[in-house]
């Protein structure tokens, strides 16, 4: 058992291109200033048009550092074997917060590798990315969406991927898909220590706390969720007596439940410009005060997960039983693949048969082909050869015939002359 709260943390970034109040020409300008006090630091908002406003958080991250001790014990804790939550949160110029929101991650990640490291292999890491939203949860690292309801009831250790290095997991931050309230839950599995935590890191980017300031209803918003985050912590953190039965399932709320109630540790981490001239986002900023002014100093009674080593021999054994099933297995596939060798060796033998076969066949029809156009050029001569003959004997036999005329009209000449002369000398007489 650790008895510890919630702690926050507090990150000013100056705002690039701000002029000096004198020299303001908007309506509002305000100065967010940070000073030391008893407890650590104070917030105080230093506001022109009524009277200071001002929050006390635990530890101050400068504008050129990445990380505070206090993010490293967190990591420390986790690697032991305790739930730790690291909560981001930001109201202010999205160009001046987003780049030190996403560095301060970073750093931490590469923090919790050098750790990991020196464990040399012995923690065994899984995560699971997601894009969070009122209406639905996206698994950023397959680009899937399940319902929040879905995720209240199945939790979120089924689309847990098992890595050997943190850096797998910057690959997947580093260039994000979509531009949402993301959720990293980081599990540090220690079966030398049967240990197992959790690190959870969770950026809210620029939550309203409030629908009527950011009355969006976008599909990809995380509003009402953030109200009802924020609703749950004040009723937690009220010493009023209170009801609260829970009726809508809200998967950041059920996520960070254990946090914000003080039976998971959890470190608030802050980011604000220096200076806002914008309403809208000194409105934000007051909300995030409230927030912070609510769940730090939490009192916090946080158990290290210990695996059971029950459920660890049982695992052992199902594995062993697996193992065997799977020897099992291998060998009939080793037997059924060394059948298929054989029958693909006959098949490939019958194969080079069919091919010969195939290829006499071929030499054989090649042959019937070529004495074909033989005998069909033959032919053809033949009847060539056998029309000349005819026509030839035609002829000569035409010749014949008019060689035959020309003798009958001789000899007519003759008879018809021999007739005259024998006519004349009857004649004479």
């Amino acid at each position: 058992m650790k008895i510890t709260k919630v702690e926050a943390i507090v990150c000013v970034v100056s705002k690039e291109g701000s002029l000096p109040i004198s020299q303001s020409n908007t309506s509002i300008s305000c100065l967010l200033e940070v000073e030391p006090s008893e407890s650590a630091y104070e917030i105080r908002l230093v506001d022109t048009s009524e009277m200071d406003k001002k929050v006390s958080v635990d530890d101050r991250l400068e504008p050129d550092a990445t990380f505070t001790d206090k993010h490293e014990n967190g990591i420390d804790e986790a690697i032991e074997g305790y739930d730790i939550a690291m909560v981001s949160l930001s109201a202010g110029d999205t160009e001046t917060l987003d780049d030190k929101r996403m560095n301060n991650l970073e750093m931490v990640l590469n923090l919790l590798q050098g750790k990991l490291r020196a464990t040399k292999g012995e923690i065994k890491i899984e995560y699971v990315y997601l894009g969070v939203t009122d209406e639905c949860c996206y698994d950023l690292r397959k680009d899937l969406l399940y319902t929040n309801k879905s995720m209240c009831e199945k939790g979120i250790d089924f689309l847990m991927k098992r890595v050997d290095d943190v850096s797998d997991i910057w690959v997947q931050i580093e260039q994000p898909k979509r531009k949402l309230p993301q959720m990293l839950s980081i599990k540090l599995t220690d079966e030398k220590n049967l240990t197992q935590g959790r690190l959870v890191l969770v950026d809210l980017l620029y939550p309203t706390f409030s629908l009527l300031l950011s009355p969006s209803n976008k599909k990809e918003a995380l509003e009402s969720s953030c109200v009802h985050l924020y609703d749950t912590v004040r009723i937690i953190s009220s010493s009023a007596p209170a009801s609260f039965t829970e009726e809508i399932p809200y998967f950041l709320t059920k996520e960070l439940g254990p946090y914000i109630s003080g039976a998971k540790k959890m470190i608030l981490s802050t980011y604000f410009q220096d200076r806002i001239d914008d309403e809208r986002i000194l409105a934000k900023t007051k909300v995030c005060f409230d927030f912070i002014d609510s769940l730090r100093g939490t009192r916090v009674v946080m158990l290290k997960n210990r695996l059971d080593t029950d459920s660890k021999d049982k695992r052992k054994r199902e594995s062993e039983r697996n193992i065997q099933i799977l020897q099992i297995r291998c060998k009939s596939l080793k037997e059924q693949l060394k059948k298929e060798k054989s029958s693909r060796e006959n098949l490939k033998k019958q194969i080079e048969i069919d091919e010969k076969i195939i290829e006499e066949l071929t030499t054989n029809l090649k042959q019937a082909r070529e004495q074909k156009e033989d005998q069909e050029y033959l032919l053809e001569y033949i009847k060539s050869s056998h029309e000349e003959q005819v026509q030839k004997k035609d002829t000569e036999f035409q010749e014949l015939f008019l060689k035959n005329d020309k003798e009958r009209l001789l000899i007519r000449q003759i008879q018809r002359t021999a007739e005259v002369v024998k006519q004349f000398k009857e004649q004479n007489q």
